[in-house]
């Protein structure tokens, strides 16, 4: 059976092998959630200070809730455009009256930023629940999230709680790395083409 698995892993990996965007986002997966101790190890992910305050934009467009945005930027520019994910151009027409332009489609270069995967979002939440100290309220986070429904338990709980503006903080640091992650890969791979 491992075999059979390590098979088809290795086959996926094969037919994705160009794709630096994919082959990132697995190696994060691989690095936060099998590998132990590695979102440890993580060091300051620094960007060229041009990007710094687009970061945080495009950050904070990430963490809307609905609908979910995917985000691209024009590295040369600095210009941003945000879809929302489930985008389809005649419920745009029929929610809006008029047709979407999409900008991003024209420029030479783009990095596109995707909203976090469920995965991702709840690595998070655990990463979060890792730095609060023992006691009784780290316990009940713990228990939540290992039920159903673990983010509107978790955000229930939070927003109740004395740790929601740490959360709040935390969750944006995450979020900051994430993009900066992305913008440092996709202006690695644009000098590669160069």
């Amino acid at each position: 059976m491992a075999g059979n698995e390590m098979d088809r892993i290795l086959f996926i990996l094969h037919e994705i092998k160009d794709n630096k965007r994919i082959l990132k986002r697995i190696l994060d997966f691989m690095e936060a959630g099998i590998v132990p101790g590695t979102e440890q190890q993580e060091e300051e992910i620094k960007i060229p200070e041009r990007y710094e305050s687009v970061a945080r934009e495009i950050s904070q467009m990430l963490q809307m809730g609905s609908p979910r945005l995917t985000c691209y930027l024009n590295p040369d520019t600095l210009e941003t455009e945000e879809i929302p994910e489930s985008y389809e151009e005649t419920d745009w027409m029929n929610i809006t009256g008029e047709k979407i332009q999409i900008k991003h489609e024209s420029w030479k270069r783009c990095i596109i930023f995707e909203p976090l995967s469920s995965y991702e979002s709840f690595r998070i939440m655990e990463n979060f629940i890792n730095q609060i100290p023992d006691g009784n309220e780290r316990t009940e986070l713990e228990n939540l999230i290992r039920r159903p429904r673990p983010f509107a338990r978790f955000n229930a709980f939070i927003h109740n709680s004395e740790y929601k503006q740490n959360w709040f903080d935390f969750r944006e640091v995450a979020y900051e790395k994430y993009v900066c992650r992305l913008i440092n890969a996709g202006l690695s791979a644009f000098e590669e083409e160069s």
